[in-house]
């Protein structure tokens, strides 16, 4: 019973040990209970396409990542989603990209192609609406629209979900395609009529990189990091962000979320708000943080000074309904009576506004839960080829986002934060599970007095098979404010 526990993790780094006679015994004693699905091959062929976009499959002037996956069913079979993953060499996700064909979770759409049948032009509209059912001998070409680091040296795998199981391919990478080498998931199971292989050594080997200093520089909406060690995760925070005005005598953090040093040690942050407080940096390796950095300042993107900084702003509204949703409430002024609208993006869509008589502009604009971004850009036009983009963060910060963590044992997640500038134990918190809410009870305790308000901690456990960072919270106070919140690695 322990061994069929055993998580997806943890097989991948046993078929990279594993050798000789031993390999064969633990696979033949996992074939029994495999769910009857085996990749018979998986490979990465080019960059030439340009099939697919973030969330359509419909060219967006980006070329594409071309895979292409034969499968073996044993019997007719659900397929319930399938999703691409960045890894390391041992098949370890590095969080450099998500494709895949449903919205459970963050992500990219993974585009299928079935000989002349695109068989995901869109998300699949829920988990529910599995890929299709197959049986037999089964090729796709796959394609995935680069996120900008795709290139010689990064590992994927693919997953297939079942009903059954989840069948896990080993890591590829260009020019080097696996045939007949995957491992299974939930259960533990290794694919039908597969061998596990041990994973490839990198060629060449990867030279040490010697630590220098962890060093932030800011430009315009960009923040660059250098001297980080390779492979560590880094986290970007603003503090000293309050929208308050005078009265505010507190600090909080906003968390701009993680991502992976490269090879050399660096890593660009980029849409960042010019308004608020300083932003760092936290390094962590290995899950432990290891050093925070200096702290710098970002500014617009401009070539004139066409918007009212201090007066643009906005804010996100929860839309209760069957399906529900989230408004963006966007307000601003320009400074050139001459410009007559500005261009507004959120959430990967784009909109004009008109601008009134009184120089001032209003968005009131409905978006899909799951949409995952917080930062809006505005972006004003003047005369002579002038332009000014503004990239604002939506105020009203529940919690403090550097204390959302989360510690898991198993499949039971412990969830801890602190609330920031709302000071209130009126909170309404959910998991975000795709385009579902799930409320969590969770109990709020009174850690602190400051400035005559209560700084309230939260603590909640809840058990749920998903990844850490695929988890993002969705709290709520009464008036119906709400605010994304991203984990903390």
């Amino acid at each position: 019973m322990q061994w069929k526990l055993t998580k997806k993790a943890i097989w991948m780094l046993l078929c990279a040990m594993l050798t000789g006679v031993f390999g064969e015994f633990a696979h033949a004693a996992e074939s029994e209970s495999a769910a009857g699905v085996s990749i018979t091959k998986f490979a990465l062929l080019e960059k030439k396409f340009d099939k697919t976009g973030s969330a359509e499959f419909k060219p967006d002037g980006t070329r594409d990542g071309h895979f292409q996956v034969s499968l073996t069913f044993s019997q007719k079979t659900v397929v319930n989603a399938i999703i691409l993953r960045s890894t390391d060499v041992f098949g370890k996700e590095n969080y450099h990209g998500i494709w895949r064909t449903n919205r459970v979770g963050v992500g990219w759409l993974l585009g299928i192609v079935q000989g002349d049948k695109v068989i995901t032009p869109a998300f699949r509209p829920s988990p529910n609406d599995p890929v299709g059912t197959f049986e037999g001998t089964v090729s796709f070409d796959l394609f995935a629209n680069d996120n900008g680091t795709m290139k010689e040296g990064q590992y994927y795998v693919l997953e297939i979900e079942t009903p059954e199981d989840t069948i896990i391919s080993q890591p590829i990478t260009f020019g080097e395609p696996s045939n007949g080498s995957a491992s299974g998931g939930t259960n533990g199971s290794a694919g039908a009529g597969t061998t596990p292989n041990p994973n490839p050594a990198p060629t060449p080997a990867p030279s040490p990189v010697p630590v220098t200093d962890l060093t932030i520089t800011g430009g315009q909406g960009t923040i660059t990091v250098q001297g980080a060690v390779p492979g560590a995760m880094i986290t970007l925070f603003q503090d000293n962000v309050c929208y308050g005005g005078a009265n505010c005598n507190y600090n909080y953090f906003s968390n701009y979320g993680s991502k992976t040093a490269d090879s050399k040690g660096s890593i660009v942050f980029s849409k960042l708000p010019s308004k608020g407080g300083k932003y760092y940096v936290t390094e962590s390796v290995n899950g432990e943080r290891t050093r925070t950095s200096a702290e710098a300042t970002v500014t617009d993107e401009k070539t004139a000074d066409l918007l009212r900084v201090d007066s643009t702003g906005g804010y996100v509204t929860f839309v209760k309904g069957t399906t529900p949703q989230v408004r963006l409430n966007l307000y601003g002024f320009v400074l050139d009576s001459e410009i007559k609208s500005v261009d507004v993006s959120y959430a990967g869509v784009s909109s004009t506004v008109p601008v009134n008589d009184k120089k001032s502009f209003v968005l009131q604009k409905n978006f899909d839960l799951y949409s995952p971004l917080d930062i809006v850009t505005v972006t004003a036009k003047g005369a002579n080829g002038q332009k000014h983009v503004m990239y604002i963060k939506l105020g009203y910060d529940m919690f403090d986002d550097k204390t959302v963590k989360a510690e898991r044992n198993g499949k039971e997640v412990t969830l801890t934060a602190r609330n920031g500038t709302i000071r209130t134990s009126a909170l309404h918190v959910y998991l975000l599970d795709g385009n579902k809410l799930i409320p969590l009870d969770g109990k709020v305790e009174h850690e602190t007095e400051l400035s005559n308000s209560m700084v309230t901690g939260y603590q909640v456990k809840f058990t749920t098979e998903k990844a850490t960072q695929d988890i993002r919270l969705l709290v709520e106070i009464p008036d119906s404010v709400i605010e994304i919140v991203p984990i903390m690695p």
